[in-house]
């Protein structure tokens, strides 16, 4: 069983995102959430605004990794 809170650390990193002066970047994440009709499309609409975030480059290191994190987590549970 996987107790991994993907909702709970999506909120969280945008929040932070927001926080650190990346709020569209943060809106983005969250909006993934309330705009997604099933888990999966949550999911996949994550993980592509979160694959974006890492081709920008731009994001400070501890924010780069948990970006990182959980867009390997989303991968992972999609594939």
């Amino acid at each position: 069983m996987n107790a991994y809170d993907y909702y709970g650390e999506a909120k969280a990193l945008a929040e932070a995102l927001k926080n650190a002066g990346f709020p569209v970047d943060g809106s983005e994440i969250s909006l993934a959430m309330e705009e997604g009709e099933t888990g999966t499309e949550i999911f996949m609409m994550m993980r592509a605004r979160l694959a974006n975030l890492l081709a920008a480059g731009n994001l400070p290191p501890d924010l780069t990794m948990r970006v990182r994190t959980l867009h390997g987590r989303l991968n992972d549970a999609l594939t």
